[in-house]
């Protein structure tokens, strides 16, 4: 016996959300090298757009968090870093980066450049310091799904 049915009902298997997705190309903690001998150091920082429609066009922010913020990330994600105060770096025009991307695009870069002299006095003033200083970086976005380990 064999039996078959049709539907002429189209179902979206795909949820609305996950049309535009954005996410940091390398989330959690990224090792960069600094020397004294250099004044600035810029660290590439990769934001990728994905999805079930990635002709669509989406426009995103890149900005550090504040002290606050990164105390109550780390308290409820664990993370093993030290917070680095923001005369430490530059990241786009008053701290915040900001980025739109054209339908078809699927990656955009960022850089966040690291004062070489700041940060050796910041570690010189922390000299009990017992985990690595890090840049918190949250990416936000209205009209796109962020990556789950990418909000922070």
């Amino acid at each position: 016996m064999l039996g078959g049915s049709a539907c002429s009902t189209d179902y979206d298997i795909y949820p609305d959300d996950m049309s535009k997705v954005l996410m940091f190309k390398d989330s959690g903690g990224r090792s960069v090298t600094v020397y004294s001998a250099q004044d600035q150091v810029p660290a590439k920082i990769v934001v990728l757009k994905g999805g079930v429609a990635p002709e669509q066009s989406v426009t995103a922010t890149v900005r550090a968090m504040s002290q606050e913020e990164f105390n109550e990330y780390a308290a409820n994600a664990g993370v093993a870093y030290s917070y680095l105060p923001s005369n430490c770096y530059t990241l786009g025009e008053n701290g915040v980066a900001n980025l739109s991307f054209a339908g078809g695009e699927g990656y955009k870069t960022i850089d966040v450049n690291l004062d070489v002299k700041a940060i050796g006095a910041y570690l010189e003033a922390n000299p009990n310091l017992t985990l690595a200083p890090a840049v918190p970086l949250v990416l936000e976005c209205a009209d796109a799904k962020i990556g789950e380990n990418d909000n922070k």
